[in-house]
Parts: C-alpha cells; sequence; structure tokens
C-alpha cells in the first residue's frame, strides 16, 4: 500500500467521522483512533467482484479477540445490490454461526432490512463496531451519511462475525482481514 493510498484512506475515515460525531451516541471522535488497516481482502463470486473488506482498528487490536475491540470494517460494493438482499444474505451468514430461533431471525431481519440502503458500484458501507454499544452504519455514495444503528449488543457481534467469526463462511476472508495471511 502506498503511502497516499494509507493518508487517503485515513483521510476519509477522519472526515467519516467527524461528519457523523453528532449522530452517535456517545460522540464519534472514538472512530479516529481506528488508524491502522488490519487488513483487507476483494471478496469474488464465481469469479465476479462482489466488494472489497477493509478492516481497521486502534492500537491493540488482538485479532484472536476481536469482539472484545472496537472496529471499522468497510465494504466498497463492485456491484449494484437491493438494501433487502444485504440483510437478507447477512441473516443467512449470521445463522451459518449459529442457528437463531425464528422469532429472534425475524426481529434481526426487520432491524437489518430497515437499516441497509440500496448500493451501487463505488458505494461504501461502513460498520462502526463498539463492544460496549453495538454497531452504527454510514454509507458514502458521493458524501458520508448515517444509514442506522443496531444498539442490539449480540446482533451487532454476530454480524461483524460474518467476515471475522471462526465459523464465517469465507475463511480466507477472515485470515486476510485480521491480518493473518493472504485470503
Amino acid at each position: 500500500m502506498t503511502a497516499f493510498t494509507r493518508r487517503h484512506g485515513l483521510l476519509l475515515l477522519a472526515l467519516a467521522a467527524l461528519s457523523v460525531a453528532a449522530q452517535w451516541p456517545s460522540g464519534a471522535e472514538w472512530l479516529v483512533t481506528m488508524d491502522r488497516e488490519q487488513g483487507r481482502h476483494r471478496f469474488r463470486f464465481w469469479g465476479l467482484d462482489v466488494y472489497e473488506a477493509v478492516l481497521r482498528v486502534a492500537p491493540g487490536f488482538e485479532p484472536s479477540q476481536w469482539e472484545r475491540h472496537p472496529l471499522a470494517l468497510s465494504l466498497t460494493y463492485a456491484r449494484t445490490f437491493k438494501g433487502t438482499d444485504i440483510a437478507r444474505r447477512s441473516l443467512d451468514e449470521i445463522e451459518r454461526q449459529t442457528p437463531l430461533d425464528p422469532v429472534l431471525r425475524q426481529r434481526w431481519q426487520s432491524q437489518l432490512t430497515a437499516i441497509f440502503p440500496d448500493v451501487v458500484a463505488g458505494d461504501t458501507l461502513l460498520g462502526a463496531y463498539r463492544p460496549d454499544l453495538g454497531v452504527v452504519f454510514w454509507r458514502r455514495s458521493g458524501g458520508w451519511q448515517a444509514v442506522g444503528q443496531v444498539p442490539d449488543v449480540e446482533l451487532a457481534r454476530r454480524f461483524m462475525g460474518i467476515w471475522l467469526s471462526p465459523q464465517t463462511s469465507q475463511t480466507g476472508m477472515r485470515s486476510a482481514l485480521l491480518g493473518w495471511g493472504p485470503g
């Protein structure tokens, strides 16, 4: 990664944090501490680019205990997707980790469907996770805008586990994002 690319990424993350600080319940200044790229991975399905995932963390991050640390995971999409499809696929992946009670699945499905916007190629969704507060989501499509928050810490942890949990369906991506090697 070039110094320019790293500075550009840090600047974008800092700008996102500053522009939405008032929308995070205790302030979003902590996002600026996510100054280290832990890993990245380009996700492809049947040979087609779907998105590029980037995990940013603060100093002291321990990959094997990712769920105990604040982190920021961004997905920059290479294709167009409906928000309802993103929510449905997310729930399918969450349920791969551990089966869900039907009532809980429906509640989580409703929450995620209400949050995720439609995306087009080039859009970025950023999930900022804090173990004590859940996850808040922003979308960059021209500029940054808050799209929703999941205060349910269990749903937030399981959502981030789609990419970071040992039970993920994409173990190569997990390894790359956590900095353990190429995906």
